[in-house]
């Protein structure tokens, strides 16, 4: 229970529960069966077994969830569990459940549950996220997700913050003590210094009174500049389309719109390793019959190779990620071959076709950038994949690929022995000088190891086909962080959560991302029945159809067709009228 609070000047009164949620709540709780778990858990030991209470507090839990303006507190909570009927409290197991004593089996209940397992912080060890919170929390999710939402293997990762309810204490630089909570103008005169509560045992500083929460950067969102702030990280994977690659240049084909859900989550402390944990998820998580095959995430966590692109590879996944300045370039290596932005380029191609000016690498468009501005960054980076070795074979079980060279391939065409022949080739194809130490082997099949293309992806960097495998899918891990931070229910807002420990946390955030996935899930399917009605109707453009239609289609020759036909037949079938009478 939280100190310093008097239970009696609280107000417990019952709230209206709604039976639709309620009924929700109920079913994917009972789905996972962690009320049993639970209880056999707390049970054990000295003493008489207790009455079950946790099946109706995870069932109020979830329904407090539900609601569109709401706060993940005890108290909240309470007086949910006090607006049951007698009905409902007899479904989930209460007895004798009454308001005076309401908020203390609560808070008893919530402190048994997350000290069942003492596993605090993450730091470099994901195997602490296998602790009984964070496997209930993946158990909610998971269950929240129908089968007719498991449609696509593609999950796009992503991390947001989540402030913690303790504030920091300052020092002044005298010793004496300073001020507490967030008196930022006290902290710019460097007048005060951050007092510091020890050392945790992944070496950093513990910043406040929540031993488990540590100081971190979060990025700039809408309208908040990107600042410092102490709490917790919730790294989450979410459901995207599919992606066929037909050609790593310009042929991909995203398969159909799919229900952006949460697929698999973990809570750390600010700064812990993102990379190190969402490999843990997708090892844990994203195995099976509904395996995750392609993986979409942004560049802060592929700056460590060894990290996440290699092995995301040697397990057959496929890696769609952003290149950071220092990753992008024109890189020698010990093959007959230079990388240029994680592809291998032949050394027929003249450096004015691999960098941009002043010897800098091609520009790519800004956030927000035109049509236009795309489709001319796109068209750069095609005329560079002219020079580029093409996959001659996919990965073996070694992770060794099979390139083949541009001129062996006819993209390229030279006078120089023994390529002559490419000259017959269309002028189309760019005309290239090769160096004078150029050797036939130097553009045949190659093979090449997985650490010697290190930022290899299935599309080329820049081109079309990685803008809509990697751009077009990004948005999926964007979309649902903000689904978690919208309206009142902030859970990035100081005090939405108030209570300290990450397995506190990571319980009930369980609830708020089951309570995303039902809201994204009901309106998805409530957007795809509208569209098909706007379809059969004929009263509605729907979201695949084009805004205006190409001329010339073989629907207006037909249409022709048939009216002239139409026509003949008019003047067949009507009199006979001579147009030019006699002098």
């Amino acid at each position: 229970m939280t100190a310093g609070r008097s239970v009696d000047r609280l107000d417990l009164s019952g709230t209206p529960i709604d039976i639709g949620d309620f009924e929700r709540a109920l079913q994917i709780v009972v789905k996972t069966g962690y009320h049993e778990t639970f209880a056999a858990e707390l049970n054990q030991g000295w003493g008489a077994p207790r009455r079950n209470d946790i099946l109706g507090f995870l069932v109020a839990c979830q329904v407090n969830a539900f609601r569109r303006e709401h706060t993940g507190e005890l108290l909240a909570i309470t007086r949910v569990l006090n607006g049951f009927s007698s009905n409902q409290c007899d479904r989930v197991g209460l007895v004798h459940w009454t308001i005076e004593n309401s908020y203390d089996r609560v808070d008893r209940i919530f402190n048994d549950i997350t000290t069942l397992e003492r596993s605090s912080v993450v730091g470099r060890d994901p195997s602490q996220l296998d602790n009984i919170c964070d496997r209930f929390s993946n158990a909610m999710i998971e269950a929240s997700i129908s089968q007719r939402d498991k449609v696509s293997t593609a999950v796009a990762y992503d991390a947001t913050a989540i402030e913690g309810w303790a504030n920091p204490h300052f020092l002044e630089l005298d010793g004496e003590p300073g001020p507490s909570d967030e008196e930022a103008g006290i902290r710019k005169e460097q007048t005060f210094v951050q007092a510091t509560f020890g050392v945790g045992p992944d070496g950093r500083k513990i910043p406040t009174k929540d031993r488990d929460a540590r100081s971190g950067h979060r990025s700039a969102v809408a309208k908040k500049k990107a600042s410092l702030y102490t709490g917790y990280q919730c790294h989450i994977g979410v459901q995207t389309r599919s992606a066929e690659i037909r050609n790593p240049v310009d042929g991909v084909a995203l398969g159909p719109e799919v229900p952006q859900l949460i697929r698999a989550a973990a809570i750390t402390e600010a700064g812990a390793h993102a990379a190190r944990t969402c490999r843990h998820l997708i090892t844990r998580y994203g195995s099976g019959e509904w395996a995750m095959e392609d993986i979409i995430a942004d560049r802060g966590m592929t700056l460590g190779v060894d990290e996440w692109q290699l092995p995301l590879r040697a397990e057959g996944r496929r890696p769609f990620f952003d290149l950071h300045t220092q990753q992008r370039g024109i890189k020698t290596t010990s093959k007959n071959f230079v990388t240029v932005d994680g592809w291998p380029v032949s050394h027929a191609a003249p450096p004015s076709a691999l960098v941009g000016e002043g010897g800098k690498p091609l520009p790519m468009p800004s956030r927000g950038a035109s049509h236009e501005a795309r489709d001319e960054s796109a068209r750069r980076f095609k005329e560079r994949a002219r020079y580029t070795f093409r996959v001659h074979q996919r990965p073996d079980a070694d992770g060794a690929m099979r390139f083949r060279g541009p001129l062996a391939s006819g993209r390229l065409r030279t006078n120089a022995a023994p390529y002559e022949h490419t000259m017959r080739l269309p002028h189309s194809k760019p005309l290239v000088d090769l160096p004078e130490d150029w050797e036939p082997s130097f553009d045949g099949v190659i093979t090449v190891m997985p650490r010697e293309l290190p930022l290899y992806q299935s599309v080329q960097f820049g081109t079309r086909a990685w803008q809509q495998a990697y751009l077009g899918r990004r948005q999926a891990a964007e979309s649902a962080n903000a689904g978690l931070k919208q309206a009142k229910a902030n859970i990035e807002n100081k005090g939405h959560f108030k209570v300290f420990t990450r397995n506190k946390i990571s319980f009930l955030m369980a609830f708020e991302m089951v309570a995303y996935n039902v809201r994204r899930s009901e309106a998805f399917w409530r957007d795809q029945r509208l569209k098909r009605g706007a379809q059969a109707n004929g009263d509605g453009r729907t979201a695949r159809e084009r805004a205006q239609r190409r001329a010339g289609t073989n629907a207006e020759i037909a249409a022709e067709a048939a009216s002239a036909s139409a026509a003949d037949v008019m003047c067949l079938d009507g009199p006979s009228v001579d147009t030019h009478p006699p002098p």
